[in-house]
């Protein structure tokens, strides 16, 4: 089977990154903005905005980021959403517009002979991946759904004796590379990631500083910039307005115990990960643990897991990916290049 075009997708919940056989990539958030009101559809001229540009223009937009949380990829269609099917409908149309949005920012439409590899969570439910082969396949003539954490080790040829763990903004993926096709034993997907850190971390702040306004991109931005479990984590200073007017903040602490308290549970998933293996096995996977994901920038992450893998197993060597943004669509695409027939149109 010969397409025009081969596609790797790495589709977050926080950014989601595009690359094409013929060279062309995208970077873009997962954030899709409607106008507000007739007034302000009048001066952004279009019905949605995406991206950095949804972001950029918030007041007055209406933001919907269909994935945050794990919704869609990990959980069955309806689980932890209060608000019901009409909820559940607009994330959906919201995550193929972005679909379709990104997909057009490297020139795949549907006039293109395109096939595409997207990147799931690991134990991401059957429902979720048909929606997005049904998604992708509104523009894209094939689709495949393959394990986020399997994709990032297959473009970098680490598919025996490796761990990966893929920190995204809803989910944490664990897979086991053992020179098989990863069986649903050997990953663990923990529905926490970024947006679980922001959640504390905004938490923190308000309980501290009740009176300072505050919105969760001004906190997420800082938390990019300075998060770190290290002992001397850097000073994180944010600017807000308090009464009425500007002042600094230290949120040093905050921010630190907010990404503190991830720490244990990615240790936990783990264990859990490694706990099917002989001795042996374990120790091939322990000398090569894989951080990937923008969670993976995270400043202390890779030497906190490496000291708590080495004081339970007696060893471990943990390294942060080279590339965050694009390692996920650059292994998704060179999977699609590189696919038999059979594979395509599969989860």
């Amino acid at each position: 089977m010969t397409f025009q075009v081969y596609v790797g997708m790495d589709l977050g919940s926080h950014k989601t990154a595009v690359m094409t056989s013929e060279g062309r990539r995208a970077f873009l958030p997962t954030v899709i903005g409607r106008p507000k009101d007739d007034l302000s559809r009048r001066l952004i001229k279009t019905d949605a905005v995406f991206g950095q540009a949804a972001i950029e223009g918030d007041h007055s937009l209406d933001l919907l980021r269909p994935l945050a949380h794990g919704r869609l990829k990990f959980h069955a269609p309806g689980a932890g959403d209060s608000k019901g099917v009409k909820d559940e409908a607009t994330q959906r149309e919201s995550l193929r517009l972005i679909v379709q949005h990104a997909l057009g920012l490297v020139g795949v439409t549907t006039d293109v002979n395109a096939a595409v590899v997207i990147g799931a969570p690991a134990l991401a439910c059957l429902e979720s991946k048909e929606l997005l082969v049904e998604i992708a396949g509104r523009t894209c003539r094939s689709v495949m759904v393959v394990s986020e954490p399997f994709a990032v080790a297959y473009g970098m040829d680490q598919l025996s004796g490796t761990l990966v763990v893929d920190i995204g903004a809803g989910t944490t993926d664990i897979c086991a590379l053992t020179g098989i096709y990863p069986r649903p034993e050997h990953q663990v997907t923990l529905p926490i990631g970024g947006d679980a850190i922001d959640d504390i971390f905004t938490n923190l702040v308000l309980s501290q500083h009740p009176k300072a306004i505050v919105n969760r991109s001004m906190l997420c931005n800082l938390k990019e910039r300075f998060g770190s479990v290290a002992e001397n984590p850097p000073q994180a200073d944010l600017t807000v307005v308090v009464d009425g007017r500007p002042q600094i903040l230290n949120l040093t602490r905050q921010l630190h115990d907010a990404c503190k308290s991830f720490v244990e549970p990615v240790f936990n998933g783990l264990k859990q990960c490694l706990s099917g293996w002989d001795s042996e096995m374990q120790g091939r996977l322990l000398r090569n643990v894989i951080l990937a994901g923008g969670g993976s920038r995270m400043q202390g992450l890779d030497t906190a897991l490496e000291r708590l893998l080495r004081e339970y197993y007696g060893s471990a060597r943990v390294n942060p990916i080279h590339d965050s943004m694009f390692a996920g669509a650059a292994g998704a695409l060179k999977l699609a290049m590189e696919a038999r027939p059979e594979h395509w149109n599969a989860i």
